[in-house]
């Protein structure tokens, strides 16, 4: 059996290597012999990490789509030819903040269909789509799978809106999938920031950030690290350093921009609580049972924690002041134990829900 895999791999994003690192998993566990071949930004990268054959991804440019399909011998092309089935999977591909993310991923399912593939729609989250156009072809792209599993029920209702009956399954996200070591490790007073960089920020984000974590090292002497979820184009490293420079004393602080997976997962295991905007920096703080507070900053964020039972762990962007800060992680740290309680029985579940997502994929795919 081939199978090619499609999703925002290879571009630094540490969130998107976390859904692929789970979905490999998740195939080599349900599928040991087949073919596995990785479309990515940077399949040099993506190949070295995860000993996994990796080609580029079709492109989204409109010279340079129409060269491709005029050179159907390339590498992504003849990949794609081969496979038995065609996975588009992992993340928030659809309805983000961007809406030309739309055609890049929309482009990938046409190319799979175009070549006569079976796709599968896999660990998705839909946001709002608003143009018609947009509504029209990702109905199309939806109504043509041969299996649809999103990671949130507000995605799930999003396909029914845009007109598709087929049967949808809705499961925790694929970085829930891959497995962490569980030596033993001691929590230390240590707070994890990992926030996004972005346009039309609140215009005193920077100050309210920086005077919160201020007030959590002059007054609880909390270590403070901060995390590099996306780096290279749009990178959140620019925005960290900027509130770095605001801390007023900078021995408390720490910065971690490189995208080792197990290291983070270690950090998160010796840290009391997380404060993150990133999507991926909530799953991991949940996947390591680790109490967190979050900034809503767009619908999957609201989607993937409201779906899971955690509402009242975030605060929306335009919310966001120092005492509201402090407010909510002295809620935290006070509750701290019931919410790690909370965290394990998530995991339990989302343990148990993956195994009866690969007993369906399986299903799908033989």
């Amino acid at each position: 059996m081939r199978i090619v895999i499609a999703g925002n791999y290879g571009v630094q994003n540490l969130g998107d290597e976390m859904i692929l690192k789970g979905l490999l998993q998740s195939l080599r566990s349900i599928f040991p012999l087949a073919e596995l071949t990785v479309l990515s930004s940077n399949p040099v990268e993506t190949n070295r990490t995860y000993q996994v054959n990796s080609v580029e991804k079709f492109p989204a440019g409109f010279r340079s789509f129409f060269k491709n399909i005029f050179h159907k011998n390339n590498a992504t092309s003849r990949a794609v030819k081969a496979c038995d089935y065609f996975i588009l999977g992992g993340g928030g591909l659809f309805g983000g903040p961007k809406r030309r993310a739309n055609l890049i991923w929309g482009i990938q399912a046409v190319m799979a269909y175009f070549y006569g593939k079976k796709v599968v729609m896999y660990g998705q989250s839909i946001g709002p789509i608003k143009k018609f156009i947009d509504r029209l072809i990702l109905k199309r792209l939806f109504k043509k799978a041969k299996l649809i599993i999103v990671r949130d029920k507000p995605s799930k209702d999003r396909l029914r809106e845009l007109g598709i009956e087929k049967k949808v399954y809705v499961y925790p996200d694929l970085a829930f999938r891959f497995k962490i070591e569980t030596d033993e490790h001691q929590r230390e007073k240590r707070l994890i920031v990992a926030l996004r960089q972005m346009e039309n920020l609140p215009v005193d984000f920077n100050e309210s950030i920086s005077s919160f974590l201020n007030w959590v090292i002059a007054e609880h002497k909390w270590n403070v690290t901060f995390i590099t979820f996306q780096k290279g184009v749009e990178s959140d490293e620019k925005l960290h350093e900027e509130i770095m420079e605001m801390i007023n004393d900078k021995s408390y602080l720490d910065l971690i921009d490189e995208h080792d997976i197990e290291k983070i997962i270690r950090v998160y295991l010796e840290s009391e609580m997380v404060f993150g905007m990133r999507l991926h920096s909530l799953i991991s703080a949940i996947k390591t049972d680790t109490p967190f507070m979050a900034i809503n900053y767009a619908p999957k964020v609201k989607d993937f924690l409201e779906s899971s039972g955690m509402e009242d762990h975030f605060l929306n962007l335009n919310e966001i002041n120092p005492e509201k800060l402090k407010k909510q992680f002295t809620k935290v740290f006070t509750k701290k134990e019931d919410i790690i309680s909370q965290l394990k029985k998530y995991n339990e579940k989302a343990k148990e829900s993956h195994e009866e997502m690969e007993e369906l994929l399986k299903d799908a795919l033989t």
